[in-house]
């Protein structure tokens, strides 16, 4: 069985996955520099472009009434304007899509029908399910990213006492962000 979730829908056991088509590296876009008094171009850096996802699943039931309750659940899981968590074949990693063109449903005999979904990930990389939890009566500590590339996280914050700030420092790049307001004192 294939683990399929979407849009915080798990899917796995209403359907099965016929094909899942994606780059396992995004595509790189290069950004050249045309200098008229030499030859060729500079080198200006490269980025990674979007990851563009096909899924071809397939419903199969055993009642009208069952086909009916997959075909409509799966309408409503990839009916989404925004993005939303896709976690494909790894229930600990998901990536952010957002569905593109049609959503083509064909019946291929009774209560089956194939069903291809394509999908974009703009943000072309996996993030893990698993969490960094610090629970620390520290007023700094360092959470570092495991990962093999640099990613943007996803940091949240609670707090057991009043606060009237809290910092946030990238180590590697030095940059810094206040949220709240800096202590004053008062008089």
């Amino acid at each position: 069985m294939y683990f399929i979730k979407y849009n915080e829908i798990d899917l796995t056991d209403t359907i099965k996955v016929r094909d899942v088509q994606f780059p396992s590296l995004p595509s790189i876009e290069h950004s050249t520099i045309n200098m008229f008094e030499r030859d060729g171009n500079i080198f200006n850096g490269a980025s990674y472009n979007n990851r563009e996802i096909k899924l071809v699943l397939i419903i199969q039931k055993d009642t009208s009434e069952d086909f009916e309750i997959a075909v409509n659940d799966v309408k409503h899981t990839f009916s989404t304007k925004e993005e939303a968590r896709l976690f494909c074949g790894d229930e600990t990693l998901y990536m952010w899509c957002v569905p593109v063109d049609d959503i083509t449903i064909t019946e291929l005999g009774r209560f089956t029908a194939e069903v291809e979904i394509n999908l974009v990930a703009y943000n072309p990389y996996w993030y893990s399910t698993g969490e960094n939890v610090v629970n620390s009566e520290e007023k700094q500590f360092v959470v570092e990213n495991e990962s093999d590339v640099p990613v943007s996280p996803t940091i949240q914050i609670g707090f057991n006492k009043d606060t009237t700030f809290v910092q946030v420092e990238n180590q590697t790049s030095g940059k810094k962000i206040l949220i709240g307001g800096l202590p004053t004192i008062e008089g």
